[in-house]
């Protein structure tokens, strides 16, 4: 059997003088060593490295920075790594037998633990109460609940924790005594684990964690938030995607809370006042829910992202008090979504320009004014799918132009996001009416693919006519501002009457 040992160092003393003689060095410990630039090296070791000899032994005046042990059986070697100065320990697929207090007994400065893919039999008390661990981790080692039952005293005495994860194993039931004096001030990683159930009092010691990873577990019915409660101060990220939830009550107030990821489960309706307590939430992910109704006044106005793909909505939710909203994700509602109403992405009291992703629906009812506003909000990127754009020209060609009424900036549209459709699947549409009133109504569309022909005007009487119908936002306004501000140079005069006319770009 072959041993790896990857080390990564920074050579202090002599060693900053001479990386050959550090080559040599390490060549006199039967190891394989290349330098792999200024101060460091790379070293492999193989099983004829006497584990029974302490390493300081072999590794003379150097500081450690990354120590890798592979694919071995690693007995426990009292004082094995004593009197060695290593930042960062690692066991990737080791068989460990019961890890003592002499285990890593002398390591000096030792920041990170971890352990991966490896078999662990028992940690004994006293194992690490000497080690001024800042992250500790056990990912896929086949950790279940009676190994924390009969180990959990020895990760007490680890104290204060930056990061802790324990994913890939097989907890299921999170017990109030695992971590009762763990004070874990950043991360807690449990995902991927068989998690059904957590104790009320288990995040007791954890009042300044920031970030909780709950991902990929057993977690159903609706959450509960009572453990969560300890939390409430401190954190700033939640993720419980990819679990079993069925409904989400009213969440208490998180006041720091900015990332909630509840994607992936089975979340079916969104009542009032759901997340309206979150006063600093940014980002909130539903995507691959079975969401078919959402309340008026779910979101809070701090919020930023907003993601619903894969659900079941009929109607689009109310983003009007949302004023920080920057993207508005509805994709794929499997066959529900068909209408758009009136100022449907209307936003109060905001600056910030919008985009909207609704491919994967085939809309085909439009209020007559469903992207106009009322406030003067405005639209950025807009993605639908090709049967909805060739609807909306149907039903209501001045649609287009509501997309930026009063904008200075080119709104672009996205049809079946860009990719190319070429004018004889187009019903129609390829006129140089509707080219010069895209162009007019200052928006880009990527995507569709005009034929050659020539206009002879730059003019649109669909423009005319949704002028004199006063489709947009604010139809008391004087609609010569509009005309001024959207009237062609001379130059792209020229070219829209001797160029192939397409609409947007190519792609």
């Amino acid at each position: 059997m072959m041993l790896s040992i990857f080390v990564f160092w920074t050579l202090v003393e002599i060693c900053y003088s001479s990386p050959d003689l550090a080559e040599f060095e390490c060549l006199e410990s039967k190891c394989w060593c290349e330098t792999m630039g200024p101060l460091i090296v790379n070293i492999e070791c193989s099983s004829d490295l006497d584990f029974s000899v302490p390493l300081h032994n072999l590794i003379i005046n150097q500081t450690i920075n990354y120590f890798l042990i592979k694919n071995v059986i690693f007995a426990e070697h009292k004082n094995f790594f004593s009197n060695l100065e290593i930042s960062e320990l690692a066991f990737d697929n080791v068989q460990l037998s019961s890890m003592g207090n002499l285990t890593f007994k002398g390591i000096r400065n030792l920041k990170k633990l971890m352990f991966k893919n490896s078999i662990l039999t028992g940690i004994q008390n006293g194992t690490f109460s000497h080690l001024d661990l800042v992250d500790i981790d056990f990912k896929n080692c086949s950790i279940d609940d009676k190994f924390m039952n009969e180990n959990h005293a020895s990760l007490n005495e680890l104290s204060h924790i930056a990061h802790f994860t324990m994913s890939q194993n097989k907890l299921s039931h999170l017990n109030k005594n695992w971590f009762k004096n763990l004070k874990i001030y950043f991360l807690l990683n449990l995902s991927f684990n068989m998690i059904t159930k957590i104790d009320s009092n288990f995040f007791r010691s954890m009042t300044a964690l920031e970030r909780l990873n709950l991902k990929f577990n057993h977690l159903s019915g609706c959450l509960d938030q009572i453990a969560l409660l300890p939390l409430r101060a401190s954190l700033v990220r939640l993720i419980l995607s990819s679990n079993q939830l069925s409904c989400v009550p009213v969440f208490d107030r998180y006041p720091n809370l900015r990332i909630l990821d509840l994607s992936n489960n089975s979340i079916e309706t969104l009542d009032n006042n759901v997340f309206r307590n979150l006063i600093s939430l940014n980002i909130l992910n539903l995507n691959h829910n079975k969401i078919k109704y959402i309340c008026s006044d779910c979101f809070t106005k701090s919020l930023l992202y907003l993601r619903l793909e894969d659900n079941y909505l009929k109607r689009i939710p109310s983003i009007e008090p949302v004023s920080s909203l920057i993207l508005l994700d509805l994709r794929n509602q499997n066959g529900h979504l068909e209408k758009l109403s009136n100022f449907q992405f209307d936003r109060r009291d905001s600056l910030l320009h919008l985009k909207i992703h609704l491919e994967q629906n085939d809309l085909s009812e439009f209020a007559p004014r469903s992207f106009c506003s009322r406030f003067g909000s405005y639209l950025d990127n807009f993605t639908l799918s090709h049967r909805t754009f060739v609807n909306m020209f149907k039903v209501n060609r001045c649609l287009f132009g509501q997309l930026n009424y009063k904008s200075s900036y080119t709104v672009r549209l996205f049809v079946d996001n860009g990719h190319l459709i070429e004018s004889k699947h187009l019903d129609g549409i390829c006129t140089c009416d509707f080219v010069n009133f895209i162009k007019l109504s200052n928006v880009l569309i990527s995507g569709i693919k005009c034929g050659e022909f020539e206009c002879q005007s730059n003019g649109s009487s669909y423009f005319d006519e949704c002028v004199r119908e006063k489709i947009y936002s604010y139809p008391s306004l004087d609609m010569s501002y509009l005309l001024f501000n959207l009237e062609l140079t001379a130059a792209e005069a020229h070219v829209l009457t001797t160029s192939p006319p397409y609409i947007g770009d190519s792609g």
